[in-house]
């Protein structure tokens, strides 16, 4: 087994389910979608992953790579779109750490990332957010929480991806960016750590 290949390996580890695009974004930017494919067939022949087809929309049907346990077509949507914002994050910044869906005290955002930035790492929690339940309540006063958690000397910035309407919130102890689905705001989100 090659480096690529432990490397595809090691994300879907992390991720659980990605498709063959999102693999493509982060390990074959130069290549082509056929060869790709060809590739990821091939962990599949020697039985290094597993796909399933999925209908997921008009225009979208991908297979779905995973290693164990097959993916749950109620929440795929939101998953998926978790794997899309840490492949937007693998392309943007070096990556210390990714954890999806840790649970820090009594709350568990959908990801959290450690950012390198210079000497210091930059924890970000990730929230994907579809539904219009409240995605911010959980994380009033969670500094303390997450200083419990983690050695980290940086507060962490809450990451929102949603395709509502959502107000800008303001928390005492947590910068907050929110994005749409395209995550335009990725590469300028260190900058709200600097307020």
């Amino acid at each position: 087994m090659n480096k690529k290949s432990i490397k595809i390996l090691n994300f879907i580890d992390i991720v659980q389910f990605c498709t063959r695009e999102q693999v493509q974004k982060l390990y074959f930017k130069n290549s082509s979608i056929r060869y790709c494919n060809r590739y990821m067939s091939d962990l599949v022949d020697n039985k290094m992953l597993k796909r399933k087809y999925y209908n997921l929309d008009v225009k979208v049907n991908p297979y779905i790579y995973y290693k164990d346990k097959r993916p749950n077509k109620k929440i795929l949507k939101h998953d998926l779109l978790i794997t899309d914002t840490i492949v937007e994050f693998m392309n943007s910044f070096s990556i210390k750490e990714i954890i999806k869906s840790p649970v820090i005290d009594d709350v568990k955002p959908d990801a959290m990332l450690v950012i390198r930035t210079g000497y210091s790492l930059q924890p970000v929690l990730v929230e994907v957010q579809l539904s219009k339940h409240d995605c911010f309540t959980k994380y009033y006063n969670f500094a303390r929480k997450f200083k419990k958690y983690s050695q980290l000397d940086e507060k962490p910035i809450l990451y929102v991806v949603t395709d509502l309407e959502l107000n800008e919130k303001k928390l005492r102890d947590l910068d907050i960016v929110i994005d749409d689905l395209n995550m335009t705001k990725i590469r300028g989100i260190l900058k709200c750590s600097k307020l």
